[in-house]
């Protein structure tokens, strides 16, 4: 009886997931389960219309799926005017929602078109895709191969642009990116090593682009190196927020000078004392080299506080805390630039709370000047009678300040942590699959050969015996 249930209850969710969908034409169709509207030949959006009977049921979470069967590049053919017709009057909402999958490239096409095109708004997944560019069917290798600037990188708004494992076997001219308008470009996972690379890599340009993207989202980075092939100064110069979430192996030390528009960097806690010991804070030197306060004054951060520069940790548990500002590593911070309104921010952690998870001093040394101005003036109360002001006061830190030295080289740590895991382990898998399965193979091989060899030998051996008795 039981096994009678489940066999209904798999073929029940087997039907619903794989079966349950509305055919519009031959290469359109909608997923009512997931909501998606798939177009597996971009030339098919027109099949779509708004009194359509398999869109009744969609709902404002629309997403439209071009899977690009024909295997084509993308270009300036897609009609956005219709795409953004049926999505307004799906969801209201003039930002449409987008995954692209086979992407082999993008054709560079004629600008004329590209300020009709300006009009849409388009929150993007390219999945796997292949940052490979190409004009009248010629790929292109060097910046003095561009003669036309238009593609779809760069002819539509980008409230995000999601870049999930991207194939890239060539550095990438900044033009492709000119007058590109992008909030947040979202790049995940993001290998640099030895034996796997997919990092976006930029050629030298002296030309202005006019490029505006705002925020830098780079997700499960492997021994991600920050340098100016990564962050390039003419892409992003209007950048104005990086999020590092995993092993970065390190950030050049001038690189972030040229980004004056750079306000917030959001890294990965687990990984971040890896990074501290690896650079002894150096890249920090870059920001705000023309601002000096007195950080004790409140008033004079207020002044100045237009110029802050914001290191942001999110810790899933606070007392990760520990754990990423030991009270060893006091002497890395000693010299930390709060002067230069260069602060350490947790997110949400409670300031003002009389149960405060203890944490380090060399934690609490890194917060208490922003801390003690966030609850004197957003907060409207006394820090000096908070919890946190007393742990300050227990710390006693002029006698830490003493033991310093002050020219302690910072070796790199030992130990792993979870992206450290990972990169073992894809590395191993790497090998695996790139060494010991054509091992396996030809092992596999000669056995065959051996068995074959062996087998053929004891037929012969048999049919003589035969052919004797006769």
């Amino acid at each position: 009886m039981i096994l009678i249930i489940l066999y209904f209850l798999f073929t029940k969710s087997w039907s619903i997931s794989v079966f349950d969908y509305c055919k519009i034409s031959n290469d359109v169709y909608y997923l009512t389960i997931s909501n998606i509207l798939v177009i597996d030949d971009v030339q098919k959006i027109s099949h779509v219309t708004k009194d359509s009977i398999c869109l009744n049921n969609a709902t404002n979470g629309l997403i439209f799926n071009f899977r690009n069967k024909k295997n084509k590049l993308w270009d300036l053919s897609m009609n956005l005017d219709h795409l953004n017709e049926i999505n307004w009057h799906i969801k209201k909402s003039k930002i449409i929602q987008v995954i692209f999958k086979n992407t082999i490239g993008f054709a560079l096409e004629n600008n004329s078109l590209s300020i009709k095109q300006k009009n849409y708004i388009l929150s993007a997944s390219f999945v796997e895709p292949n940052l490979a560019f190409y004009q009248n069917e010629l790929y292109i290798k060097t910046c003095n191969d561009i003669t036309n600037l238009a593609s779809l990188l760069n002819t539509v708004n980008f409230y995000l642009l999601e870049l999930s494992r991207v194939v890239l076997k060539r550095p990438i001219c900044p033009l492709i990116f000119l007058n590109s308008s992008i909030r947040l470009l979202f790049i995940w996972p993001v290998y640099d090593t030895f034996y796997l690379r997919n990092k976006l890599v930029f050629l030298d340009l002296d030309m202005e682009i006019n490029c505006h993207i705002r925020e830098l989202y780079v997700n499960k980075p492997i021994k991600l190196k920050i340098n100016e092939n990564f962050l390039n100064k003419k892409v992003f110069k209007y950048i104005e927020k990086i999020t590092l979430l995993g092993y970065i192996d390190e950030i050049k030390e001038d690189l972030l000078s040229g980004f004056k528009n750079l306000k917030s960097l959001i890294f990965d806690a687990e990984n971040f004392r890896f990074l501290a010991h690896r650079t002894s804070l150096r890249w920090l030197n870059a920001f705000n080299t023309e601002v000096n306060i007195d950080p004790n004054d409140f008033g004079q951060i207020r002044q100045n506080f237009e110029q802050l520069i914001s290191i942001i940790f999110s810790f899933t548990n606070f007392t990760f805390i520990n754990n990423t500002f030991p009270e060893v590593d006091f002497c890395l911070y000693l010299n930390f630039p709060f002067e230069r309104m260069i602060f350490i921010l947790f997110n949400n952690f409670p300031l003002t709370r009389d149960d405060n998870p203890q944490i380090t001093c060399t934690a609490i040394w890194l917060i208490h000047k922003p801390a003690f101005y966030s609850i004197q003036y957003d907060l409207r109360k006394i820090f000096q009678n908070t919890t946190l002001y007393n742990s300050y006061l227990n710390c006693e830190f002029e006698k830490k300040m003493a033991l310093c030295w002050q020219n302690k080289n910072w070796q790199n740590l030992s130990g792993f942590s979870r992206s450290h895991i990972e990169y073992i382990c894809f590395f191993l898998i790497q090998v695996f699959s790139f060494g010991l399965i054509p091992i396996v193979s030809c092992i596999s091989m000669t056995l065959n050969w051996i068995i074959f060899y062996v087998i053929s030998k004891l037929v012969r051996k048999n049919n003589f015996k035969i052919k004797k008795l006769f």
